[in-house]
């Protein structure tokens, strides 16, 4: 994943102070992972939302996000 998209949804994230990172931060236990390193090791710019860099643990890809939102708008776009 492009590191400056990344950053846009950091600064999204911040602009919103965090109003979604509880939500999200819970949907992203049910990650599977296919070997993708976090984005902050990847590039030193991208800052985590809370203390995500002491309890994310493992790879981040597909995100919990990713593997909930495909059947729930997926289902949507069909019916």
């Amino acid at each position: 994943m492009d590191i400056e998209y990344l950053l846009f949804l950091q600064n999204f994230r911040n602009s919103i102070n965090d109003a979604l990172t509880p939500f999200m931060e819970a949907i992203s236990y049910f990650a599977v992972s296919v070997c993708a390193y976090r984005p902050w090791i990847r590039d030193v710019r991208v800052l985590p939302a809370g203390d995500a860099i002491k309890t994310a643990t493992g790879y981040s890809f597909p995100s919990g996000h990713t593997t909930t939102a495909t059947p729930i708008y997926g289902g949507l776009a069909l019916s």
